[in-house]
C-alpha cells in the first residue's frame, strides 16, 4: 500500500497560510445598531432593497438620486 501524501499549505506573499479559512461571519450580535436597524426595516417593508440588472443602470440611479 501506498501512503497518502499530505497536502502542502498555501501560502501567499505574506506568508499568509490561505488554506484556513480567510473569512469570519460576525454574529449578528456584533453588528452596529444602524446596520440591524436597517436589516429590521428591511425585513419588515418600511425600507426597499433594490436589485438592479446591471452596473449602468445603478449608475443611472445615482446620477438622479445625486440630481434631484
Amino acid at each position: 500500500m501506498q501512503k497518502a501524501e499530505k497536502k502542502r499549505p498555501v501560502i501567499d506573499a505574506n506568508d499568509y497560510d490561505l488554506s484556513k479559512k480567510a473569512t469570519k461571519k460576525l454574529p449578528r450580535t456584533d453588528l452596529s445598531s444602524k446596520v440591524e436597524k436597517t436589516l429590521d426595516n428591511i425585513a419588515t417593508g418600511k425600507e426597499k432593497l433594490v436589485k438592479y440588472d446591471n452596473f449602468d443602470e445603478y449608475i443611472k440611479h445615482v446620477k438622479q438620486v445625486l440630481e434631484e
